[in-house]
């Protein structure tokens, strides 16, 4: 049942007296009133869900990733110092040949993007908690279905 047609039946069904006489009827104006009052009801309500914005609370999605770009020459970090230096805190150490991080037959890496709103991401992701913030999701007035109003309120 349309939008429109439920607050209209609404507004008829407590307009009608709990002991209505056998010919009682709501007049023909009366009834032009409740149908303009539950059509401008429903642009309320479109109009008003149309224009916030949702944030997404927790996601998972599949990545798929077939090539990785970066510099091959960047430092890489080792742990507990160089091969010939003592035992120190990580030291970055510049890459003695460059490193072809992609093969002629190519590969695919496999993870997930998260968001998640308390910050506890599946993949462990630092940041989850800052996209589910920076997450917006809206409904179009195109994409609401079944709201029984006249066009070109919406081509719905």
């Amino acid at each position: 049942m349309a939008l429109k047609t439920q607050i209209k039946e609404a507004f008829l069904k407590n307009l009608t007296p709990d002991n209505p006489a056998p010919d009682f009827e709501i007049s023909a104006a009366g009834q032009e009133k409740v149908d303009t009052l539950a059509e401008d009801l429903t642009m309320a309500i479109i109009d008003f869900i149309t224009s916030q914005t949702f944030r997404v609370d927790k996601l998972s999605a599949p990545v798929l990733q077939s090539t990785v770009s970066g510099n091959p020459l960047s430092p890489v970090l080792v742990v507990g110092g160089t091969a010939t230096g003592p035992l120190l805190p990580a030291t970055a150490v510049p890459p003695t040949s460059a490193i072809n991080l992609a093969s002629s037959t190519g590969f695919i890496i496999e993870t997930t993007a998260d968001v998640d709103k308390d910050g506890r991401a599946e993949n462990g992701s630092l940041d989850a908690k800052d996209k589910s913030d920076a997450s917006m999701v809206t409904l179009r007035e195109d994409q609401v279905a079944n709201h029984g109003l006249p066009k070109p309120y919406n081509e719905m």
